[in-house]
């Protein structure tokens, strides 16, 4: 079963009972569904290239290991200052603008220093959508981490980390990720397809700093008082 989160898609090891179609069945057949989500890879991998020069901004590695856990390491250089960065990472009714299949945001609550936030994130090639319930810690001004609450996820975690040029014009944001699935896939279509969504990820976040930093540039500043 294919399945997208904040941000990523994924699969699983176990198909949550609770999942049904639009007719109430449960899907528990997974094999014609694999048998096209790897048809479909196959086709979208000789067909589509992954990385080009305007690409070279970022950098990312993927790891899969026997439990079906993914890590991500990844480091992007956006033009623009860690605060205009970290501005849009944690301007949270604005995180469907980040991902390509925007998660519908069900709430955003502030819980001590906490911000609990509750989507659900549309399924690929499925008529469903997939709970995921993270708490986000903005641990200083340069960094944020979320953890997983609950959902239809096993393991799921994240850590930005901003670094300031010496010039201050330039972040350099790495991110750290994990993500467990809950339902078996071949870990070469799982690895794919975070390859896929983090590109188309990293895109709309630099596009969406980049906006902000033009905004604010365009600002103009009141004179300060007598």
């Amino acid at each position: 079963m294919v399945q997208k989160f904040f941000p990523f898609p994924v699969f699983g090891r176990r198909h949550p009972s609770h999942v049904t179609d639009t007719r109430g069945r449960r899907l528990d057949d997974m094999r014609i569904l694999l048998f096209i989500v790897s048809l479909w890879c196959v086709v979208t991998v000789t067909t589509t290239p992954f990385s080009s020069a305007d690409d070279a901004w970022f950098t990312h590695v993927i790891a899969i290991d026997d439990d079906g856990v993914a890590t991500v390491n990844a480091q992007l250089t956006l033009p623009v200052p860690p605060a205009t960065t970290y501005a849009v990472l944690t301007d949270y009714p604005r995180w469907p603008d980040l991902f390509p299949k925007k998660p519908l945001i069900e709430s955003i609550r502030r819980i001590d220093n906490r911000t609990r936030i509750t989507m659900h994130v549309p399924a690929d090639y499925l008529p469903i959508s997939l709970k995921l319930i993270t708490d986000t810690i903005e641990v200083d001004p340069l960094r944020l981490t979320a953890t997983l609450v609950s959902g239809d996820f096993d393991r799921y975690h994240w850590t930005w980390d901003l670094n300031q040029s010496p010039s201050e014009k330039l972040t350099t944001a790495q991110l750290f990720l994990q993500v467990a699935p809950s339902a078996w896939v071949p870990n070469w279509i799982f690895q794919w397809l975070l390859e896929s969504e983090l590109t188309k990820h990293f895109q709309l976040l630099r596009e969406q700093v980049l906006a902000r930093h033009q905004a604010s540039a365009h600002v103009p500043r009141l004179p300060p008082p007598n």
